[in-house]
């Protein structure tokens, strides 16, 4: 009867423990590795004692030899899950798949155990009433070989951990640690009753021998200790505890009468206090901005009485007197039967600082420390909602770009200081910069105070700045608008301003603009057709007509100038004078200049295919073609296109596109000009004829232009002009084109002179291609190789 007892305290009831164990860790985190290896580790244990309990006492022999083979077999499994444990433990989430392998080899082990030739190699020993396993020299060599290599393979993961310094970590240490010596006692335990077993077997007694075996559960023990006790698992107090202790946000405990209990350091520290000073007992609303107090009090018992959770920002005064803006969140936890409320301070002073700078900037500019584009808008619509008579102006700069370009983004930062300052002084509203270069103005008043703060402000700009030491003379163009005549809200009275702004900047600068009802008529009719030549192309709209040009001596017809026309479903035909100079300052001249162009090639070759070989069409070049330097390449590609011979192309360029930039338009021509495209000089005889131009470029022809061929007849000076122009053609070998040729006079005249080619209402008025195609089979081509 005590031997049972013995054997239920020393094996069966461990085996239950460690169960119990196993499935107490596992269940603390079911997806850690570690704690499913230490359940594993726990339940092959377990089952080691309970074959163990059962070997003697509950099995026959058959069976209890089956058991006691299937006990080695598990502590080949024990060996592996403690490798594999130790693997994870020490590996720091770096282990290997050699280390993997490693650890599999006493799985290996236990497989091979259950084989009939290691089977077959372990039996019982029937001593009387007792039952003794025991092994052949196979089996114990391969349980004395798994042993040795799972100690050695724990050692050297062990001295990993702990000799080289980049595995360490203090928690690991405390976790390795109460492993270690849970083995260590083990161990000593083990060598014990190993002793006292072999004593014992020496005098023929076999009662103890499960002695040994029983040893591990010290082992388990201190395993389970290192589980709970050192952050594997924390217990839910232990958690609160380090949530308390490691926060870095303020943590107090208040019991009903809004007293401190316990602060942690985070809190301390947030109060000017340091940690070591006791708070126990302050009140916590003395720790409050004056005024709050009894507020939050009153909060505070009026939720703790119903239990709900506390959410307010406050204003903690610190020992030395600074303050802190804090967001408290405090909820309910009982403590040995009372009830404390579980406050959470958080610093949200630099937040604040943040908000407040961030919405400083929102109406400021950083530059120049005036209001910005928000702010402007913010007081407008603010004064417009009070019914405030205003008037708002906008400036913008005339010399900025060049400042900026000439000397430098910091010396154009420093004008828009100094003038920021000047306008804040003399302007008599409130001031802000809307970005770059413009400025807005708001004043209020009437039309006679406004006037007076726009003199105001163009008096001021006649002061020159100082840049570098250096003055620099300034000056603005300002736009004003008028509420409630000019608009009712701030987009209307801006768009207003900013109109009439355009139009002293276009009036010669440094003046004043009052918004008119007019300006707004035209600013939505230039809108409308910029955007109605954005999608011409694209709608078809645009299309070209051809103005024949006449050989003088022949009169026959020896090619024909392409003009471009817009016929807008919208607007109805529109003049090129309207259109070209809105496609040239909206950037659209590109992308129409390339078709038409591309068209000229096309109609041309239709001509030169109905026998007209010696057919030119000329085509005018824009000063941004012109720059492109790819456009030789361009036209080239378009000439072997449609198969166009490069003598019936000549591009028209004028004077001052030419010198525009002269190297690159030199560079262009001249690869033109040896393609065999002929180029003509348009418009001469206005802008700045520079004769050094018209002797360096290829040109092959010269376009008089029609101002100087108008007079002829009546005129002498202007008869002189031609007369000369046509012998310095003559001199340079250039051909002689008059354009706006319109009665016979001119045109005898002309061919008196010597002129070459005529082109104007006289021979006919620009047409579509039908209309050329009957034209040219009416007057018939040039038979001259030369003039074409």
């Amino acid at each position: 009867m005590q031997l049972w007892i013995i054997s239920i305290l020393f094996l069966l009831l461990p085996s239950y423990l460690l169960f119990y164990m196993g499935a107490e860790i596992y269940w603390r985190n079911p997806r850690h590795r570690l704690h499913q290896l230490t359940m594993a580790l726990m339940f092959t244990l377990g089952l080691t004692l309970a074959l163990q309990f059962a070997i003697p006492y509950l099995l026959s022999l058959p069976a209890g030899t089956l058991a006691a083979r299937l006990r080695y077999t598990m502590s080949f499994l024990t060996m592996g899950f403690a490798l594999l444990f130790f693997r994870h433990l020490t590996a720091g989430g770096k282990a290997t798949r050699l280390s993997l392998a490693l650890a599999l080899i006493p799985f290996a082990c236990a497989a091979a155990s259950l084989l009939p030739y290691f089977m077959n190699d372990v039996y019982l020993e029937v001593h009387g009433a007792h039952r003794m396993e025991t092994f052949g020299p196979v089996y114990g060599g391969l349980m004395g070989v798994s042993i040795l290599y799972t100690f050695v393979g724990v050692i050297i993961m062990l001295i990993r951990k702990i000799v080289f310094p980049r595995f360490r970590k203090t928690i690991e240490f405390k976790r390795i640690s109460a492993v270690l010596w849970g083995a260590l006692f083990t161990v000593l335990a083990v060598i014990v009753a190993v002793g006292i077993n072999f004593v014992l077997v020496a005098k023929g007694v076999y009662t103890f021998n499960f002695l040994p075996t029983s040893c591990v559960v010290i082992w388990a023990f201190a395993l389970r200790y290192a589980m709970v006790n050192h952050d594997f698992l924390a217990a839910t107090g232990r958690r609160y505890e380090l949530l308390f202790k490691l926060s870095h946000h303020g943590i107090v405990l208040l019991d009903s009468q809004c007293r401190i209990v316990e602060a942690n350091a985070s809190f301390q520290k947030l109060v000017g206090l340091s940690p070591d000073v006791s708070m126990h007992g302050r009140r916590f609303s003395g720790l409050l901005r004056s005024g709050e107090e009894d507020a939050f009090e009153d909060d505070y018992r009026q939720a703790s009485a119903s239990l709900t959770p506390l959410h307010r920002e406050l204003v903690l005064i610190g020992a030395s007197g600074e303050t802190h803006i804090v967001e408290a969140h405090s909820d309910y936890i009982e403590i040995e039967g009372s009830l404390y409320s579980f406050l959470l301070a958080r610093d949200m002073t630099q937040q604040k600082q943040g908000e407040e700078r961030l919405a400083q900037l929102a109406y400021e500019d950083e530059l120049t420390g005036l209001g910005n584009r928000r702010h402007f808008s913010d007081r407008i619509r603010e004064d417009l909602a009070n019914g405030v008579a205003l008037g708002v102006m906008l400036l913008d700069l005339d010399q900025f770009k060049w400042v900026n370009d000439t000397l430098g983004h910091s010396a154009g930062d420093a004008m828009l200081q100094q003038v920021a300052g000047k306008l804040s002084a003399v302007s008599g509203g409130f001031v802000a910069r809307l970005g770059g270069d413009e400025f807005g103005v708001l004043v209020h008043g009437g039309r006679e105070e406004v006037l007076r703060g726009a003199e105001a402000l163009i008096a001021a700009m006649k002061e020159p700045v100082m840049l570098g030491g250096k003055p620099y003379a300034i000056t603005a163009s300002i736009g004003i608008s008028l509420a409630p005549d000019d608009g009712n809200d701030y987009e209307t009275l801006l768009r207003s301003a900013d109109t009439a702004m355009y139009v002293a900047k276009n009036g010669g600068r440094n003046q004043y603009y009052l918004f008119q009802p007019q300006l707004k008529t035209n600013a939505d009719n230039y809108m409308t057709l910029v955007s109605g030549l954005a999608s011409a192309l694209e709608r078809r709209e645009l299309q070209l007509h051809f103005q024949p040009q006449i050989d003088l001596p022949t009169g026959g017809v020896y090619g024909a100038e392409a003009l471009l026309r817009w016929h807008s479903s919208e607007l109805g035909s529109v003049p090129p004078g309207v259109f070209i100079p809105i496609a040239e300052a909206n950037g659209l001249v590109v992308p129409i200049g390339c078709w038409v162009m591309e068209e000229a090639i096309r109609q041309a070759k239709h001509w030169v295919d109905q026998g007209y070989e010696d057919f030119v069409v000329s085509v005018n070049l824009s000063a941004i073609q012109l720059r492109d330097s790819g456009l030789a390449e361009h036209v080239a590609g378009l000439l072997d296109k449609y198969g166009l011979p490069p003598r019936n192309l000549c591009l028209e360029i004028t004077e001052s596109t030419a010198i525009a930039d002269v190297e690159t338009s030199y560079q262009i021509c001249k690869a033109l000009g040896e393609m065999g495209v002929k180029l003509a000089i348009d418009d001469f005889g206005t802008g700045y004829s520079s004769l050094a131009v018209l002797g360096r470029f290829p040109f092959d022809f010269i376009k008089i232009d029609r101002s100087l061929v108008e007079d002829i007849v009546t005129n002498k000076k202007d008869l002189a002009v031609i007369r000369s122009v046509v012998a310095l053609a003559r001199d340079l070998g250039l051909q002689v084109v008059a354009e706006g040729v319109e009665t016979a006079a001119q045109h005898e005249m002309l061919r008196g002179l010597g002129c070459h080619e005529g082109q104007g209402y006289l021979y006919g008025r620009p047409m579509s291609r039908e209309d050329m195609d009957d034209f040219l089979k009416r007057k018939g081509g040039c038979g001259q190789l030369g003039t074409a």
